[in-house]
């Protein structure tokens, strides 16, 4: 007679096993560093470095993998009458409207220190090859004063401490040992251990302290050395290896849609 299998078989598993908080936690920290990039390079700076930035960012990607690239720039030049044209520098543009022949604006004005030095006409130049490399040689001198890399480096780094904040950070305790040879030592340390993950979440941190003493070898003063669910005095056997990845998962089962600043201990959410 064949078994009859009642009820239905699950073919959806929810909460889905994926790390989609880390993703989360990836995506925004991208987004965030967007942002923070985009802010640097668009409204920090003189209005000349605003103004060059997208020419500074592409000789600068282009130089990295090439000394001899070549590529198309309109630069920016002043001039007046019995003055010869020269390339603007930072003092003599502010931010303004000049309009160009054809209806264009450049989003640049001359400053009054150069309508003093008998300046009167702010114009691109006309469309002209140069070596990359070359070029973003003389921005980085003449214009920045600094590399693209020293300028995108805070944004990037309050990109990364974005990420580090939005991902919460899982932090062991102290096991026990084979024997308990020396249970005051370890019980010490594992206190320290919350202490430390109490201190930052009383002070914002996102921190989860995962209580290994409760799932390692919880009775090991009377385990010897080698059985249960230690290898030896100090490391897990592979069964001890599945107990440390069971109250991992626990600990991230638990804090599913809660709030942040959990701190975990063993069975408790605190």
């Amino acid at each position: 007679m064949a078994k009859t299998t009642w009820g239905r078989k699950e073919t959806i598993i929810w909460p889905q096993h994926r790390p989609i908080y880390t993703y989360g936690a990836i995506f925004a920290a991208i987004v965030l560093t967007a942002v923070f990039l985009y802010g640097r390079l668009r409204f920090i700076g003189t209005p000349l470095q605003r103004f060059y930035m997208p020419v500074y960012v592409r000789t600068s990607i282009f130089g990295a993998f090439s000394k001899t690239h070549r590529s198309q720039y309109r630069m920016l030049f002043l001039t007046g009458r019995g003055n010869k044209p020269s390339p603007a520098m930072n003092d003599d543009v502010v931010h303004g409207k000049t309009m160009e022949p054809g209806g264009r604006i450049i989003p640049l004005t001359l400053s009054p220190s150069a309508l003093q030095h008998g300046d009167d006409l702010l114009f691109r130049g006309p469309l002209r090859s140069y070596v990359d490399a070359r070029l973003n040689d003389y921005l980085k001198v003449a214009v920045y004063k600094d590399d693209l890399s020293a300028i995108v480096k805070i944004p990037l780094l309050c990109g990364a401490g974005a990420f580090l904040i939005l991902l919460p950070v899982y932090s062991a305790g102290v096991p026990f040992q084979a024997a308990d040879n020396i249970s005051a030592t370890t019980a010490a340390y594992n206190a320290d251990a919350q202490a430390d993950a109490g201190l930052i979440a009383g002070d914002g941190g996102d921190v989860v302290l995962v209580n290994v003493r409760d799932y390692l070898c919880p009775n090991c003063a009377n385990v010897p050395p080698g059985t249960g669910d230690m290898y030896n005095a100090e490391h897990p056997n592979d069964t001890g290896h599945s107990e440390l990845a069971t109250v991992f998962e626990t600990a991230i089962d638990l804090i599913r849609g809660l709030t942040a600043n959990r701190v975990i201990v063993g069975n408790a959410v605190g």
